[in-house]
């Protein structure tokens, strides 16, 4: 009911006895109810008052922080039992509860009801609501409509074959008084079972069960406060326990659980019409001969984030229940794949309720065993389920398993973002009506950013593309929309370009939280090369070393091993060694990229010119053979060495 500001989240509605758990001796079942439906059991036991075993006492403990003591809010003046707990909280603060009670000196069960004003701390007296000519009433359900007029609805019955009715209270002064009850079903044959309300806006929407040769789906509407209810219609048979959610966007979702399955329906119009039932998880679910539970849903919707989610307990494929938990994102259609919101494998867990805050916290708690006593906990998802904070227990004693507690639990997270639970408790020996609240957990704040990949390796040409993820207090994702920053390079966007080869770091930056990774750059393709030195002159009997220097588009430098080249004049490794005067280009060449450099190249030195030059001198033949007094021609050749130049002198 969250029309008004108010945040009333799902109860949680869980259902009768699953199929093949035997009736206690005092219990009478409704007629022609099938074996093979879950929550053929009759609605409410006669009365389960057993002695309390002294040998088994309560465990005291404190609840987990931030959980507030235990307040009983059934009176306890007299002997009984007080089960299937429900609840709302209206806007101005005033929390309204429900329960099955059995207590002297009422001959069975009628619906119990009280009132908090002060956050829970103290309550109003009980009263019970039962509509006269009735055996028993039961599976009470308590909402507040935008404008926090409070209605109660009871299912008064008749233990001897005598069916049900579905019945509504309206209280328009805060639950002080309540009007005379309006009738609710219409179906006068069968038996009405665990019925469910809701309220969008001042718009009232009942749904239950009604057992007729197998069970059907039953709705209906009131648009004027209850006084009056549209005819109702069969949505989908052979279930029970039904439950609602809505969302701003007008969407309605109606849940229930048949053929071992989780079945849910949506309304875009506010249930003028509804959606085929659609499958969004396994519900299979052995009973018990010690503990009365079954594998009904309880259902909640994202009021502003438009998601819904849906709890149910099943088998765990270990002998004992688990909470399984599954969402939707495109308005019931699809559904995820289920996990569990607990965080042990041991146990029981079972009988979950439901709810979600104006933040879109998703919060759930259940009855959970393993202690190998009975406690009552609760978790919490800041990211729709993905993750979960470690389960809380919100009861400060357990007690030894009681056969009995009721069908289902309640959590409502309240306007205010406090999260308030009402559940059955038996530390006493008695099953009683108990609430607990705790401040919901603080808003999920971000307090980590990882930046994936945390390492990475690439070369000066390549980006690499980082993510930010961000995470809050409790583990859960956060979204986060970061300032970057980097060194060898620039980032934008997590889109990080090298431009210096060599080990640099990327972070992410978002109030005051910072994630990092680091990236190795190693230098990227050849681009150019570079000579040294790029001109040079030398005489013709010198040789002179060049060097060769690769770089990449980002001016990194990149190891070659060029090929070297000459126009005149030879070279080896960079060494060059003329052969002419003249102009000449060398050349490095390596995969498709060269650079040249200029060498001029001079006359080398004479032998004996007066300024010390040197050059060589070859005389011509060297040899010859004669006589005394013969004379013969010789051709001297001048030459500086090497032969760069020539001349004759006779």
């Amino acid at each position: 009911m969250r029309g008004s500001g108010v945040l009333v989240l799902a109860a949680l509605a869980l259902g009768t006895l699953a199929s093949g758990v035997a009736a206690a001796a005092d219990e009478l079942a409704p007629a022609s109810l099938p074996d093979d439906v879950v929550g053929s059991m009759p609605p409410l036991p006669a009365r389960i008052d057993g002695p309390f075993d002294p040998s088994t006492p309560p465990i005291p403990a404190p609840s987990d922080s931030p959980f507030a003591a235990n307040v009983r809010v059934s009176e306890a003046d007299t002997p009984g039992n007080q089960n299937e707990v429900t609840m709302a909280v209206a806007s101005d603060g005033r929390i309204h509860m429900g329960w099955n009670d059995r207590r002297a000196p009422e001959p069975d069960y009628r619906c119990g009801y009280s009132y908090s004003t002060d956050s829970g701390q103290t309550w109003s007296a009980n009263r019970f609501l039962h509509v006269a000519g009735w055996t028993a009433s039961g599976d009470p359900v308590v909402i507040v409509d935008s404008d926090d007029t409070v209605y109660f609805i009871c299912m008064p019955f008749s233990r001897s074959g005598g069916g049900s009715r579905i019945v509504v209270y309206r209280s328009t002064d805060g639950g002080v008084t309540f009007d005379p009850p309006v009738t609710v079903s219409d179906t006068t044959s069968g038996f009405n079972d665990k019925p469910w309300a809701h309220a969008v806006g001042t718009t009232l929407h009942v749904c239950y069960a009604n057992f007729v040769g197998g069970s059907e789906l039953r709705y209906t509407r009131s648009t004027d406060g209850g006084q009056t209810w549209a005819p109702t219609r069969v949505l989908d048979n052979n279930g029970n326990g039904c439950v609602f959610a809505s969302a701003a966007s007008g969407m309605l979702y109606l849940g229930w659980v048949r053929g071992g399955g989780i079945y849910v329906l949506s309304s875009f119009d506010g249930g003028t019409t509804w959606s085929a039932p659609r499958f969004a998880g396994a519900a299979p679910f052995t009973s018990a001969g010690d503990q009365r539970a079954g594998p009904l849903p309880a259902i909640a919707a994202d009021w502003n984030g438009g998601n819904v989610y849906v709890v149910w307990s099943a088998d765990d494929g270990m002998g004992t229940w688990d909470v399984r938990f599954s969402r939707s994102t495109d308005n019931g259609v699809t559904w995820s794949a289920p996990v569990s919101p607990s965080d042990v494998l041991t146990g029981r867990q079972f009988m979950p309720g439901i709810g979600v805050d104006a933040s879109g916290m998703v919060h759930v708690s259940w009855y959970d065993t393993r202690t190998g006593l009975v406690a009552y906990r609760y978790a919490a998802s800041a990211d729709g389920g993905q993750t979960w904070i470690p389960s809380l227990r919100v009861t400060d004693m357990e007690w030894a398993t009681q056969y009995f507690i009721g069908d289902y639990t309640t959590l409502v997270a309240d306007s205010l973002g406090n999260v308030n639970c009402a559940w059955a408790d038996a530390r006493s020996g008695e099953v009683e009506a108990y609430f607990a609240r705790a401040p919901g957990p603080n808003p999920p704040i971000l307090t980590r950013i990882d930046v994936a990949p945390p390492e990475a390796w690439t070369d000066a040409d390549t980006p690499v593309m980082f993510s930010a993820i961000g995470y809050d207090q409790y583990g859960g994702l956060y979204p986060t929309n970061p300032a970057w920053q980097a060194t060898g390079g620039t980032i934008v966007g997590g889109g990080y370009t090298p431009q210096l080869a060599g080990d640099w770091r990327v972070w992410a930056n978002e109030s005051g939280i910072s994630g990092s990774a680091v990236v190795h750059v190693s230098p990227g393709a050849l681009t150019r090369i570079e000579i040294a030195p790029p001109t040079a002159t030398l005489t013709a009997d010198e040789t002179l070393q060049f060097t060769a220097t690769g770089y990449d588009a980002q001016d990194n430098l990149v190891s070659i091993s060029p090929t070297w080249a000459a126009t005149n004049g030879s070279i080896a490794g960079g060494w060059f060694s003329p052969y002419r005067v003249g102009a000449w280009a060398v050349y490095a060449n390596e995969s498709g990229v060269s650079d040249s450099a200029t060498v001029t190249v001079l006359p080398g030195v004479r032998f004996g010119d007066p300024d010390g030059a040197q050059f060589g001198v070859l005389i011509g033949p060297t040899f010859f053979f004669g006589d005394v007094g013969d004379v013969r021609p010789f051709l001297g050749l001048r030459f500086e060495a090497p032969l760069a130049r020539r001349e004759r002198r006779p």
